[in-house]
């Protein structure tokens, strides 16, 4: 990895969630970023985005398109760690994968293209490993805070009591400070595009099993006995409030948050036996009265249900659902206001417990839209550890997780993008 021409790049400056990610870039402090670089196919928008920046900088413009091989190749080629914004993934990303082995380049994206995800496993993991490479896949709102939040809390519980983790549960709650964000866009085109992807390209399994990006996928016959998922809404009486399926992906958490246990576990630093991690959406900062809260939670449970029952075919009624839950303009580059984008909160209660109901707890605190304000900032520290801080990070590589690339070194690094971690 010595002697290339850039630190970092960023790929997909030009779309929703790279302008969000360059404007974080911009604010950091100059000293801290080496040789960067930001890419994309039309250089009269990164060159106007450069532009409009906040300061003068001397950051450098690469040319690459996703559907140019060959200058996909020439881009990572140049750079120790490639950012890549530019999805839909599981169109333009083996390539990606497969430039960054040859070349040495770690990797970073905020793919939500799970079954996707799987066939990087199976095709590049271990020639990555064997070459000390990183790739790491949903490292943004998904699934950085809850693979690392689940990590701090596995490895406090212990260090507290000397136990395995048997399970660890997380809970999401939402925190609105201005009414105009429930009447805005909710999605970016990308994930929207992704969310189509997953439904045309998936499978029945990446949409049912938390154990999908284990490195040994076992059989079919082998989800009878799995936990699966909770895709209805529901009470908690503990809380006191209506739950709801994790939004917008329910499928993807569980599986990164399994595959960190099964990768520490092959280097003798697993969380338990049979570990099983879950979460659920406290609806509670979505309405304020409990016949709001309900209407709120089984509403947010539509979307999990209807992909699935899209993807197993099971009715014209479904498709039309899920088509309509996920309309939105299709327009490279759109989403939600930009202006609204700092006016979100969110809170994450992770608990891990051990056989005997020994607990740790670990609150993260989120500041920002968490899909695009807080991913965009995190996936740039994201690329800025793996960039400077090698020597601080796990020894773990190939296809591995936020968890087990990054691990709790990252934690510092997060609390600058607006993501704090606290045990209880």
């Amino acid at each position: 990895m010595n002697g290339k021409e850039f630190d970092m790049i960023i790929f997909g400056a030009t779309g929703y969630t790279g302008r969000q990610a360059l404007r974080y870039l911009m604010r950091l402090p100059e000293s801290e970023l080496g040789n960067l670089a930001v890419a994309g196919r039309d250089p009269v928008k990164i060159e106007a985005l450069l532009e409009n920046a906040t300061r003068d900088n001397k950051i450098k413009v690469v040319i690459a398109n996703s559907s140019d091989h060959e200058s996909l190749v020439d881009m990572i080629a140049r750079t120790r760690v490639l950012v890549n914004l530019a999805g839909p993934y599981s169109t333009y990303g083996d390539g990606c994968f497969t430039a960054c082995i040859d070349h040495e380049t770690d990797y970073v994206d905020l793919s939500g293209e799970s079954f996707w995800i799987r066939e990087m496993i199976d095709a590049h993991h271990a020639r990555a490993a064997a070459g000390k490479v990183k790739l790491i896949s949903l490292c943004g709102y998904e699934s950085v805070p809850f693979d690392i939040g689940t990590l701090m809390a596995v490895r406090a519980l212990q260090e507290r009591y000397d136990e395995p983790c048997r399970e660890a549960e997380a809970v999401i709650r939402f925190s609105l400070d201005d009414p105009a964000i429930k009447r805005d866009r909710a999605l970016s085109s990308g994930t929207l595009a992704s969310a189509r992807m997953t439904i045309a390209n998936g499978s029945p399994r990446s949409l049912k099993d938390p154990y999908f990006l284990d490195p040994i996928l076992h059989s079919e016959a082998s989800l009878e006995a799995t936990p699966g998922y909770r895709l209805d809404s529901y009470f908690d009486k503990n809380r006191g409030v209506w739950m709801a399926p994790m939004f917008p992906g329910h499928f993807l958490n569980p599986p990164v948050v399994h595959r960190s246990c099964a990768l520490w576990a092959e280097h003798g630093r697993g969380y338990g036996a049979n570990f099983n991690y879950r979460e659920s959406v406290d609806v509670s900062g979505l309405a304020k009265n409990a016949m709001a809260q309900r209407l709120v939670a089984w509403v947010l449970s539509l979307l999990p249900r209807h992909m699935l029952k899209q993807i197993e075919g099971k009715s014209a009624l479904n498709a039309l659902l899920t088509k309509i839950m996920l309309r939105g303009a299709s327009h490279t580059g759109e989403g939600p206001r930009e202006d609204l984008l700092d006016k979100f909160r969110y809170y994450i209660d992770i608990v891990a417990r051990s056989a005997s109901l020994k607990e740790v707890r670990v609150r993260v605190t989120g500041q920002g839209n968490p899909g695009y304000r807080s991913t965009a900032n995190m996936v740039v520290e994201a690329g800025l550890a793996l960039a400077h801080d090698a020597a601080r990070l796990p020894g773990l590589y190939g296809v591995v997780t936020p968890a087990t690339g990054l691990g709790l070194a990252v934690i510092e690094r997060l609390k600058r993008a607006g993501v704090t971690f606290e045990i209880g």
